[in-house]
């Protein structure tokens, strides 16, 4: 029994690891993107935004059901879609998408809040300085 709550709590790690993951990788990839010089914004936006899909739908969802399925050179548990499989495949990619569906919130909330304390400093700065 205590090797099942083990394993769940495991599964649940996992989707979190996941969701950090594909944050690094965003951040990595525009990084890398601004980084090379592009003739449009357009363009530059264009192809930063294949580069996350392909890397997050590949991290999330492809790399878990490859590892876990039952062809050629991979040898998983499930040969097919069952309640097994989404036990131990479906549920943490459910649960990492889950998690990933607030995160645009998350950066707009830290977005503002570095704002709102580069403002304060700047008032101290301006205060200290008598103006």
């Amino acid at each position: 029994m205590h090797n099942i709550e083990d394993s769940k709590y495991l599964l649940k790690l996992s989707s979190y690891v996941i969701v950090v993951l594909n944050l690094l990788l965003r951040f990595i990839i525009i990084y890398v993107f601004n980084k090379t010089g592009f003739n449009t914004e357009t363009s530059k936006m264009t192809y930063i935004t294949i580069a996350i899909f392909m890397s997050q739908f590949f991290n999330t969802g492809l790399q878990a059901m490859l590892i876990n399925s039952n062809l050629l050179i991979f040898r998983g548990n499930d040969p097919d879609f069952n309640s097994r499989w989404f036990k131990n495949v479906g549920d943490p990619i459910v649960t990492s998408l889950y998690a990933q569906m607030y995160l645009p919130f998350i950066t707009l909330a830290s977005n503002w809040g570095v704002i709102i304390l580069k403002r304060c400093f700047d008032k101290r700065k301006f205060n200290e300085k008598g103006g």
